[in-house]
């Protein structure tokens, strides 16, 4: 497919069908935590509907035109946090839902949404970087750094707002863990597999990078 088809094939509405997915999914938390008085998870809720918002913003602003079958595996982990800790609000296990009732639950929602902010990173920084091995490290970087970003969120709202605590040292690092672990295969994976094309994100006069 080429350059042009490709970008007019993303006019398509059933091609952003995944963000409409993740809006409807987060909106829906957000009321009924509001709805029930969840308080803790409301904020989480407005946030995250924020920053998909946020995503389609920019994504529509520098044209990445991300993949949708990469849109479509964010909205799993998508639906597992705000799903899964919203059930809280309905006064089931405690006040983060199914990341207290599920031990593994809290490590595999780090691992999966690393791991879909690793591909995005690879896909977007490849073409710039060149080197496979490099964009493999930068990319898993990069999203290691977002869900880093996400501990000291979490950490800010504890200390400021006296939010539910998280779990102390143990928890964070099982979250830092899981994120690098996952952004670093997702990054690894995209990059490694037989197939990928990626030439809506090639950059004009880059004839060093080398195709997945």
């Amino acid at each position: 497919m080429t350059v042009a088809a490709d970008q007019a094939g993303m006019k398509v509405p059933w091609r952003r069908a995944p963000y409409v997915v993740a809006v409807l999914l987060v909106a829906s938390a957000t009321a009924v935590n509001a709805a029930v008085g969840n308080r803790l998870w409301l904020a989480y809720s407005l946030v995250g509907l924020v920053g998909i918002l946020t995503l389609i913003v920019l994504d529509r602003a520098y044209r990445w035109h991300l993949p949708d079958r990469l849109l479509w595996w964010t909205t799993v982990p998508l639906a597992m946090h705000y799903l899964g800790g919203s059930l809280s609000g309905l006064h089931q296990w405690g006040p983060n839902g199914l990341y207290y009732a599920l031990p593994w639950w809290d490590n595999l929602v780090h691992f999966l949404g690393a791991g879909a902010a690793g591909v995005a990173a690879a896909y977007l920084l490849a073409p710039r970087l060149g080197r496979r091995g490099l964009a493999v490290f930068v990319a898993g970087c990069v999203a290691s750094t977002l869900g880093m970003a996400v501990e000291l969120y979490e950490f800010t709202g504890f200390l400021w707002f006296g939010t539910v605590d998280q779990g102390y040292y143990t928890n964070t690092l099982l979250d830092l863990y899981y994120n690098a672990l996952g952004a670093f295969t997702g990054a690894w994976l995209w990059l490694h597999q037989p197939s990928a094309s990626l030439p809506s994100a090639k950059v004009e006069g880059n004839t060093d990078y080398t195709e997945p």
